[in-house]
């Protein structure tokens, strides 16, 4: 039926609209391709993260303008399976990986992937945000625990050469007929309790 066609297609166009509206105004990227991999919506946030204005993308290969080169054979060969079923590794997920900027830069992103028909054709819309700012920051606190472990362990290995070093002396005084000069371990524990007890 011809007139219930033009309704439907007319319904298709107000959700698109709607879409686009909506997409514009978000805070990640998000990428619309169809069963080429050519680009059919990109939206301002996409534009900031990979440099690509709109009209450089539109009609084009996702993979080869966003993504590194070392990726180009496996993500064509998934996208293969896609094309013919919409199925995918990625597909309904969120998955960490790495992208391609206009100026040839490598971040990280964070990737979520959904499939959608269009006429029988299998398309796709992902949503994409840069991590560089989070991974950076996990870096630096990665960084930071691993020099305070440096620190704490150089304190105890001094708070243990200590100890190893009142014992030698205490030892010597001991061989010379002295008085030991320091409380051995297990006196300074002792001590400790009782004081902490009187406290």
């Amino acid at each position: 039926d011809v007139s219930e066609r033009k309704r439907l297609e007319c319904k298709l166009r107000e959700s698109i609209e709607i879409f686009r509206s909506i997409a514009e105004y978000a805070k990640d990227a998000i990428i619309m391709i169809d069963d080429d991999a050519s680009v059919i919506f990109w939206n301002k946030m996409a534009e900031k993260i990979f440099g690509y204005g709109a009209e450089e993308v539109i009609g084009k290969d996702v993979h080869l303008l966003c993504a590194p080169k070392k990726y180009h054979r496996d993500y064509l060969k998934g996208f293969k399976v896609f094309r013919s079923s919409g199925k995918g590794k990625i597909i309904g997920k969120t998955v960490e990986m790495t992208a391609l900027r206009k100026d040839g830069e490598e971040f990280p992103v964070e990737l979520s992937v959904g499939a959608f028909k269009i006429r029988g054709r299998w398309h796709a819309v992902a949503v994409v945000r840069d991590i560089s700012e989070r991974k950076r920051m996990e870096k630096e606190i990665e960084e930071k625990l691993k020099e305070l472990e440096k620190f704490y362990k150089i304190a105890i290995d001094r708070e243990l050469r200590m100890i190893e070093l009142k014992r030698e002396i205490n030892e010597l005084c001991r061989k010379y007929g002295e008085k030991p000069r320091y409380k051995s371990t297990e006196e300074e524990i002792a001590s400790e309790g009782v004081l902490q007890g009187v406290s």
